[in-house]
Formats: structure tokens, sequence, C-alpha cells
């Protein structure tokens, strides 16, 4: 089986790799990065392409080049033997689990079902309860209002009385006695008034009336004052009884006036003599009933209820005997809640079912029966209809009548029927986990005996597993630490004719010992070891590449080491990909030194001219990258330089036996191109003159400058090399991220050398005459200076990120504009300064509300504002050599690193195991650890702050020269005048209204303003170290805050005075960091500050000569201010190892003005001179003297 394709180079990614047979791997990591087998290749390919097969052999097909390798294989052992076992097994587990899954069905649907027809016999019990109780309560009702009927018409007729003008004594006890029986809710006696009888009827109201309300009042002993004073309506009227607008009765009656009242009240007697045949129900139903001569129903459904209207009439006589038809004189008004027909019926409580009522009318009602009580849910039919097939119905309230009658189409005597449906409540209380109890029995049977096969199957493949997993891992081990010729070596697979399967299986056997005669030091004294025939051959033709950063060591003395690794994997990953591009193999990478060969393993004819291009691209990498991560690094990042050396000759390499072994070149020809390097100058590639000559006969003559001076080479004398011609620097894409994707690394690379082959001309064209300033004028003052703002907004951005997570979520900033106005008006800054910064005292109760900083995205115009701060801050420093806006950012870079090392033995805050974390920490946990400098942002932006612009306009001159020169800042000042002009300059710039969103978000509150510009003042003004009163002030605060002596104070004073202490030597060592690092980075400032002072003496600004005496001046320096400053860094407590490695490098620079002091100092001078000839002849006189 096999598969091809093919893909660009941008789009390729080293390192992929699949876990099938079909895998692809290629490794960058600078073990086996470039091709084999390559005669010749054309170095400017950009596509691969790709073919491979189950025996994993990969062809590629560069340009018109075709180059064969063999990547690892898996091992494969005993396939074969296993097969049919494997199937066996196979089968008897297939056997088992569909077993294990039929009897486990089957037992979970038996009884499910069970559990279920459970539950359907007994709601069918609970609804033939329900129905027989409903039908003889409905039935009981209908009697009980029928009997009433009758009674009220055999008291009339024994009595006679005449219709309509009839009053029944004692109406309450009589309705009562039949609501009792019915479960009526209101029952009221109506009357058949016709026309002619109405003044009648209105007459005996108005004189009855008020009797039949004292004797309800009488029989239900109600508090009533004065019957007299109720309401009473003089004439029969009709309205609406929902909208309360009613008027007098004047329609052609027959009229029902309500008369009398189950259940009076004093606020029902507005309702006599309301005309019940005005309401349409009861219309229709008395309609109904002068028909049938029988009662009449209808169902409705109102707010929160359900009711139905029961009219029954009252007849002129009981019995007919043989006289005229009997007479409908009055009716019965009966409004009956069905609801009270379903309470008190279940006694099981958990008992919840569905009755709906039905009417012949369409009218539904829904009720939720849950055991003795009833509740109504809504109008309609709201039962859950997967219920349907479980219904149990029946018609519980029908009026018998006469089949006879026949009635018009519009009346109609209803009937009404109850519906009664289970719930899911119901359905659960028989839904048990049986089933699965009995299920999961039935599949623990069956797995119990799927576990003892799988039991004996483990232990058959443990073992092979076991050996498996070391072959594979250790194969791909060793695929990435050597080529393949000696992968193939240390397999014992050197015969490429010999059987694929029992390669496979020697391998195997190989990698599972663990290669014991190359990697395990275990066997170092087994002399069998030995017997073995070295790994390694002799290459006659070969071109080896060295690289070396120069200033590396001094740059990595200023940086942690995160930093440091961040700038070799970035830089050595981005030659990983070049050398992949151009099939050079990669040899180490020893500290800052880059190794690299092309010619080996696989012979090439023209690896000179592929390692020179490799070469050239390093080069231009390097520039690019530098200067991108000057950004995130720091300063001088972007002043780092490479140097190269390239020579070419036989090679010895191979695999040196014993513990770690790796694959290594030896030879003169490595030694000589060492030595090109260390012999090379900055941002130079130095080739041997044999490289050159091999150009020169691969047609690459015009890339070849010749040294016009010869080269002292240890063991060699001296040399005559030559420079390989770098063609101009392209710009790097401003749309390009660093960590950007591969593809654009690449398109980047391919950019630098479009149309680079052999073909083109370009590769011969002329080189700039002015060779010599092509990477120096790449990096210019004005881009470095845009480097180091870009650098200094990327550290201030993230400090205001934390700024803004450590406030609380949405609360708007304070309106501080007048507070800005006034602030700082009087401009000395020295008036508003503090011996003690209290700082704020921050522990977990405050960390609650604090957000992840990486999750904050500032505002853009927030960004924008800081850096067009920062740029104009730049401005304001002046062109001096030493007191610049560089040496600000060099100042801001050592601030922050301290920052970040400060330390404390107790560990963060918070961090204790005995603490607990909803527990707040007070002062004395404070204390312990850093002072509460770390754990607030706003603190720690304000002294970064204050380093960037501590040396704002400053005229070069110490303050006492413009004292001494009565300028108008020393006339204003007085003291510490550069430093007070500093603050004064940038807090004003900042006061603006063009940073207004930047001030908002460095400060919210009146407190933080403060705050802001107390650090301000204390931190600049601390960098005066000249000034007597000042000084004097930090020794008396520094007694106190270490003193062993107790000492009369707070312990919040005493946190925040060694707060203030600490912030103030931090300020003070990163002023002078330089004299604490690398010895090259401590000249090179040194010399700055010597071109600062001198020029002043030589312009006439300064009446003594620095140089006299510079390096004795240097050297107290150090013994009284910067030794014993270091020593303080320790003192504090919360430096950790930094301060010890700032006193070595300072006791180091000491030794090092003894030894080296006036040699230093004339090196100076004459580099002054260099620099600035014109100054030469200046104060002659004063030098004489």
């Amino acid at each position: 089986m096999s598969t091809s394709g093919s893909f660009p180079l941008e789009g390729f990614k080293p390192g992929y790799s699949s876990s099938n047979d079909q895998s692809f791997s290629h490794s960058i990591n600078g073990k086996d990065n470039f091709p084999d087998d390559v005669s010749d290749i054309d170095d400017t390919a950009s596509v691969f392409s790709y073919t491979t097969n189950s025996t994993m052999t990969t062809t590629y097909s560069e340009g018109h080049t075709s180059i064969k390798r063999k990547e690892y294989v898996d091992p494969k052992v005993a396939v074969k033997e296993q097969r049919w076992v494997m199937w066996a097994k196979l089968a008897v587990a297939a056997v088992l689990l569909t077993a294990m899954a039929a009897m486990a069905t089957g037992t979970l649907m038996v009884i499910k079902k069970g559990e279920y027809q459970d539950f359907v016999v007994q709601f069918r019990n609970y609804a033939s309860q329900i129905v027989a109780v409903s039908e003889e309560n409905a039935a009981n009702t209908f009697r009980s209002i029928a009997g009433l009927s009758v009674s009220i018409t055999s008291y009339t007729e024994s009595t006679g009385m005449k219709w309509p003008l009839v009053t029944l004594p004692h109406f309450d006890a009589r309705a009562s006695a039949a609501e009792s029986l019915s479960g009526v809710r209101l029952l009221a006696f109506a009357p058949v008034v016709t026309k002619n009888d109405k003044p009648k009827w209105e007459k005996h109201v108005a004189k009855n009336a008020r009797k039949t309300f004292q004797e309800s009042i009488d029989y239900q002993k109600m508090n009533v004052s004065d019957v007299n004073a109720l309401y009473l309506w003089p004439y029969m009227y009709q309205g609406n009884l929902k909208t309360f607008q009613f008027n007098r009765e004047e329609g052609e009656g027959p009229y029902l006036p309500m008369w009398q009242l189950s259940r009076w009240r004093p606020e029902l007697s507005g309702m006599i003599n309301y005309n019940l045949n005005d309401e349409m129900r009861v219309k229709k139903a008395f309609a109904t009933t002068t028909i049938t001569k029988g009662p009449s129903l209808n169902f409705f459904v109102i707010t929160g209820t359900a009711d139905s209207i029961l009219v029954q009439p009252i007849f002129d006589t009981v019995m007919e005997n043989g006289k005229k038809e009997k007479k409908i004189v009055g009716i019965l008004w009966c409004l009956i809640d069905w609801l009270a027909y379903f309470n008190n019926i279940v006694a099981d409580k958990d008992a919840e079912m569905i009755a709906v009522v039905k009417s012949t009318d369409n009218d539904a009602a829904t009720y939720q029966i849950n055991g003795l009580k009833a509740k109504f849910l809504g109008e309609g039919d709201l039962h859950d209809h997967k219920y349907n097939h479980l219904e149990v119905s029946s018609e519980f309230a029908k009026l018998e009548i006469d089949e006879s009658i026949k009635l018009p189409n519009h009346l109609k005597v209803p009937s009404l029927s109850v519906h009664l449906y289970p719930t899911d409540s119901l359905r659960k209380n028989y839904e048990t986990y049986n089933a699965y109890y009995y299920t999961a029995g039935v599949i623990a049977i069956f797995m119990f005996t799927s576990t003892i096969f799988g039991i004996f199957d483990f232990t058959v493949r443990r073992q092979q597993a076991k050996v498996m997993e070391r072959v594979i891992r250790q194969d791909k081990i060793v695929s990435n630490l050597f080529p393949q010729q000696i992968r193939d070596r240390l397999y014992g697979a050197e015969d490429e004719d010999e059987d694929e399967e029992e390669n496979e299986e020697k391998k195997a056997k190989t990698v599972q010992n663990g290669f014991p005669d190359v990697l395990d030091p275990n066997d170092f004294d087994n002399p069998e070891m030995f017997d073995q025939p070295p790994i390694a051959d002799l290459f006659p033709s070969a071109t080896v590449f060295f690289a070396d950063i120069a200033g590396f060591t001094a740059w990595s003395s200023q940086r942690e080491p995160p930093q440091v690794f961040m700038l070799l994997e970035s830089l050595y990953g981005a030659f990983d990909k070049i050398a992949y591009k151009h099939g050079i193999f990669k040899v180490e990478t020893t500290g800052d030194c880059y190794v690299a060969v092309c010619g080996l393993p696989e012979p090439r004819k023209r690896h000179a001219t592929a390692m020179a291009r490799f070469a050239r691209d390093c080069m231009v990498k390097f520039t690019e990258m530098t200067q991108k991560l000057e950004i995130t690094l720091g300063p001088d990042t972007g002043d780092l330089q490479m140097r190269c050396g390239l020579h070419s000759g036989q090679v010895t390499a191979g695999v040196l036996r014993g513990e770690r072994s790796r694959f290594q070149l030896f030879g003169d020809t490595v030694n000589t191109a060492s030595r090109m390097e260390t012999t090379s100058l900055l941002s130079r590639i130095q080739i041997s003159n044999t490289t050159a000559e091999l150009l020169k006969k691969e047609g690459k003559s015009k890339w070849i400058t010749r040294r016009s001076e010869k080269v002292s080479v240890k063991g060699k004398g001296m040399m005559q090399t030559s420079w390989l011609r770098l063609k101009k620097a392209v710009k790097p894409d401003p749309e390009d991220e660093l960590a950007g994707s591969e593809e654009a690394v690449n398109e980047r690379l391919e950019g630098v050398h479009a149309g680079d082959d052999d073909g083109d001309a370009s590769d011969d064209s002329e080189c700039p005459a002015d060779y010599d300033n092509e990477l120096p004028e790449m990096k210019n003052q004005l881009n470095k200076e845009q480097r180091l703002i870009e650098w200094s907004t990327e550290v201030l951005s993230k400090l205001l990120q934390q700024i803004v997570a450590s406030r609380p979520e949405g609360k708007p900033p304070i309106d501080l504009s007048d507070l800005e106005k006034n602030m700082g008006k009087n401009n000395i800054a020295l008036d508003e300064f503090k011996e003690i910064v209290s700082l704020p005292k921050i522990g977990p109760s405050d960390m609650k509300y604090r957000r992840d900083a990486n999750e904050i995205f500032l505002p853009l115009h927030v960004v924008s504002q800081l850096r067009c701060y920062i740029t104009k801050v730049s401005e304001m420093y002046l062109r001096n050599p030493f007191h610049n806006f560089e040496h600000a950012c060099h100042v801001s870079a050592s601030v922050r690193k301290m920052l970040t090392r400060i330390v404390s033995d107790s560990g963060p805050i918070g961090s204790d195991d005995d603490t607990d974390p909803k527990e707040d920490v007070g002062l004395v946990d404070l204390a312990g650890h850093s002072f509460g400098i770390t754990s607030d942002p706003l603190t720690q932006f304000a002294v970064i702050f204050s380093a960037l612009i501590h040396d704002a306009e400053h005229p070069g001159v110490p303050n006492t020269t413009l004292v001494e020169e009565k300028t108008p800042e020393a006339e204003k000042y007085k003291k510490s005048v550069a430093e007070q002009n500093s603050i004064h300059k940038a807090w004003d710039l900042l006061m603006t209204d063009e940073y207004k969103d930047l001030r908002q978000t460095i400060y919210s509150n009146e407190d933080e303003m403060r705050r802001f510009r107390q650090l301000l003042i204390n931190v600049v003004l601390a960098t005066d170290i000249c000034d007597k009163e000042l000084g004097a002030l930090r020794k008396a605060r520094w007694a106190t805050a270490f003193s062993d002596e107790p000492v009369d104070s707070t312990l919040e004073m005493d946190v925040d005075r060694k707060a203030t202490i600490v912030i103030e030597h931090l300020i003070q060592a990163s002023d002078v960091s330089h004299t604490m690092q690398h010895w090259q980075i401590y000249l090179h400032w040194n010399e700055r500050f010597f071109f600062e002072l001198y020029g002043a003496y030589k312009t006439g600004r300064a009446a003594n000569d620095p140089s006299k005496g510079w390096y004795k001046g240097e050297i107290g320096f150090f013994d009284f201010y910067i030794i014993p400053l270091a020593k303080k860094l320790d003192r504090c407590g919360v430096f950790g190892v930094s301060s010890d490695e700032y006193l070595n490098y300072a006791q180091l620079n000491r030794d090092e003005w003894e030894r080296e002091g006036e040699q230093v100092v004339a090196e100076f001078k004459e580099k002054y001179y260099t620099k600035f000839p014109e100054h030469k002849n200046l104060r002659l006189e004063d030098q004489s003297s």
C-alpha cells in the first residue's frame, strides 16, 4: 500500500508524524533535518513531493532531484503466528457479549412489564372508586334539590299562599338541609312574576324583604345593628353582573326575581329583586325547564373554578288530581361547584390522577386529584395524552327527560361526564430499580466470565505489549538522535538486501536490549562492548558552519533565565527551519554557539554553495529577529550581533560510545571552522580559502570578498581568509508577528532569497560598495529608539492590565479633574517628599474581586496614549552620551528585573499551608513578605514609570554645575535640580488633556492618584545620591527600620518604612545597575559617562579634567557606594539570590579597575578624540598644567 502527494514548503510542518504505517516523520531538533543521498540539490526548491509505502520508505522530490530515505518502522514481531489466536479470542468475546446482551435485555423487559401492569391495575381501582362516588354525589344533589322544591310547593299549597307573592318562612333552615346533602355552593328561591304582577311584587318585596333579612340574621346569629340600613332595590332590576351596570327591568316578562337566598349575608342584600331570567345561562335553562317540566343544567368555567347552574322548577301543586297540567310558579337556582365532588374519595395520598369533566355542550374543565384532596387546574382538557389508552369515563350527572318531548335546536338538557387519567407521578410510584438490579446481576455474571477470559488474555499479551512499547519508544528516540545510516548500524541492519521481516525482528531485538554497546553506561565494564567495530566514517568533503552570538554573555547577565532561553529558542528554531530548507544537518548547539554541516552523512557535491546560502540566511534572520525580540526582551537585544565561520574539508563523524552518546564531528576541518568564527568580525561570515575555492568552482566567485589582512589562527599561524558577501537585508513585514505561523516564517525566508538559484544573475551581482556599513545601517539610532519605545509600552501596558484587574469590575473612575489641576501646582517636588510612603495592605479578602490580568484587554486608545506619552518623554531626553533615553530604558529594565525577583522566605502572601484562605492576612503576615510592593500593581507601575522619566531633560552635567551656572531650573529648585525638573516636566505632560484616558486607567480615585504621585517623587528624588540632606534622611530611615533595638512605632508604619526603603534602594541600584553587571556592560556605560563628563570639561562647563583620577574615583565609588549598596540589597531580605549576583559583579568589576584602570582611561580618551576630533585642541593649557 502506498500514498503520494505534494505540498509547498511553506505549509510543511517538520515534526509531523502519524501513528499508522504511512506515518511521515521529520525532525528539526538538530539530529536528522536534511535529505540523505544527495549528490546535488536545487537549493531554492520550494515544493516537496513525497511517496510513502508500507515499509516506510519515503521518496522526496526537491526541484528536479529525487532523494530517497527510510523512516523508522514500528517493529512487528510474531504477527502471523498470533493471527488465528486473535480470531478465536474475538469469536469467544462476541459470543459472550451477544449472550449477555440478550439475557440482560430480556430480564429488563420482563420486570418492567410487570411493574407497568401493577400500575394499570391500581389506577383502574382508583378510577372505579372516583366514578362510583361522583355518580352517587351527583344523584344525591339532584334528589335533595327536587325534594326541597316539593316541600316548598306543599307548604304554599297547604297554607293557601298566592303566587307569586310568596315568602317562605325559615328559608335558611330549609335550604341548609338540602345544601348539606347536595354540596351546593349557593341556593336561591325566585318566583315566576308576570308583567301584570310586577307592581304588586315590588310592593311585596318592599314590605317583606327586611323581615326575611332579620330572620336570616337571627338564624345565622349575625351581628347586624340596623336592618333598615341595608341596601334594597326598590324595584325589579336587570343588568350585567360582571360590569355591575344595572337598570330597572322593563321587559315583557316573565321575570324570575331573586327573592330568598341560603347563607344570606348583609352584603347580598343588593341581590334581591335581580331578574335571573335576564342572565343568558339561566334564561336558556328556564326555557328548557318550561318545556320539559323538569330540572335543567348547564356547565361553565369562571376564574379559578368550574361551576354548573341547576334550575329546579317549583309547581303550583304537588298532585295533579285530574286537574289541569301543573304550572311552574317558581324556581330554585343552585350554583354547584364540582370540585367538592372529587374530595375525600381515595385515601392513598400518592394516588395522583387527572379528572376531566366534560359537558355535552363541549365545555370541559380539568381537576387534579391527590388522594383526599383535589384542585382545579384550568379550563379545557389538560390531561397528558400519552395516557389516552388508559382512560376511565362515566356519565355521572345526567337529567332524565321524556323522550317524547321535542326541544328546539337551541335548547337542550346537557349532561356531564367525568374522564379519569393517570399521571407521571402515579406511574413513578410503580417504577423501581429492581429491573436494573436484576439486569445488573445478569451483566455481572457475564462480566465475571469475560474478566476471567480477559485476565487470561492479558497475561499472554502483557509481556508482548511491554516489548512492543519499548521497541517503538526507543526506536523513535534513536530516529531523532542519529542519521539514518547510523541508525541502521545501531540496529545491525547494514545489509540493505536483507529480508525485510528479518530486519524488523533484528531492529526490535536491538532496541529492546537498549543498545547496550552504545547507550547503556552500565555496560562500560563489559569488554564485549568494545569488540564491536566503532560507528564512525570519514567524509572526504564537507563544509562545517560555526556561529556565535557576540555579546551574549554580557546580555544574558542582565536577563532572567526564561528570557535567555526565549532568545536562544527563537533564534535556533529559525535557524533549524532554514537548515531544513537548504538541506543542512544541524550537529549541536553549545551555549550560544550553533554548529551545522553539509556534505554528510550523505555526500553532496555543492555543499559549499548550500552552506553559504544557509549562513547568509541565518545572518539576515538573526538581525531581523533580534530587533523584533527587543520589544519583548528589552534594551540591547537589538544590539546583539553574530559571527560566522565556514571551512571545508574532510571530516570524521560518528557516535562516540559512552554515556549520552550522540552524533559528533571530529578533525582539523571542525577546528578550523571554529577558528573561522572566533577570528571573524561582528555581523560577518568568514570563510577559509578552501571554502572560497569551492564556491569559485561552483560559479559563485562574486559571493566572495578577500579579507584585506591575514588572521592569526591557533595552530595554523597566519591565514588568508575571505568574507562571504551579504545581500542587503529585507525589512520585516510589519504585519508579521514574531510568534506567527510557520508558513509566514518560511514565506519570509523565501522572500529574502527569491530568485536566488543557480541560473539567476542576481547571485553574481555586485554588492553595495559600502559593504562594511550594511548591517549597521539597519540598526540606526532611530530604529533602536522606536524599539525601546515599543518595549516600554509593552512593559507598562502589562502593568496597566494588572491595575485594571485588581479593581472591582464595572466600578467607574472618579472625576479628579479639579485635583489634577491643583496637585503639583507649586512644582516644588522636594516639598512633597515624604520619608514614609503608605502602601495598601492587600490580603486574600481583597483578592476576591481580582481578575486574571491576561483576560484584561486595554482599550486601543489607552495603549495609543501610553505609546504617545513615552514617545514624547523620549523626545525630552537630550542626546547626552549617558543620561539619555536608552539609559532610562536600561534602568527600567533593571527595575523590572528586580521587582520580579522580590521573594520571601515565607512564600507568597496566603500560601502557607496552615492559613485558612478565607481568613484575611494581617500586617504581621505582610511584614514577613514583600512589604506590600508586589501585591500592588500600581506601586510596581509607579516605580517603573519613575525609572523611565527620572532623567528627562537632563542637561548632561551634575546639579552642582547647574547651581554654579545659575540656570533657571537651579534658581527655581535650589536642590536636586535635574531630578525635580524631570518630575515637573513628566507630570505636566501627563496632566494634559491628551492623556485623560491614560490617567483614569493609572488611578481611579484620589487615594490612588496621591499614592502614584508620592511614589513618583520619592523614587526620582532617590536617584539624587549627592544631596546630603536626603542622604541623611535615608540613613536614619535605614537605621530605624533594620535596627536590632525596639522602635517606638506601629507595625503598619514599620511595614511602610521598610517598603519605602526597599523601593529607594531598588531604584538606586537600577540607576547604577551597569556597575553590578558583566564587565563589558559596565565598560560600555562607563565609557558613555566618561564621554559626558569629559565633554562637559572640554566645552568649559566643568572646571576639572575627569580623566585625571578617573579610575581611582571609580574604585572609590565601588568601595564607598556600590558594594555597600549591594550589601544593603541583601539586608533588605526580599531580593533572594539577586543581591549575591549584584555583589559578585560589583567586586569583580572593582578588581578589573585595579588591574586595567589606567589602560581603560587611556582608551576612553582615544575613543573620545576619535569621535570628537574638534575637541582635541580645547583647554590644552589646563592639560599641560
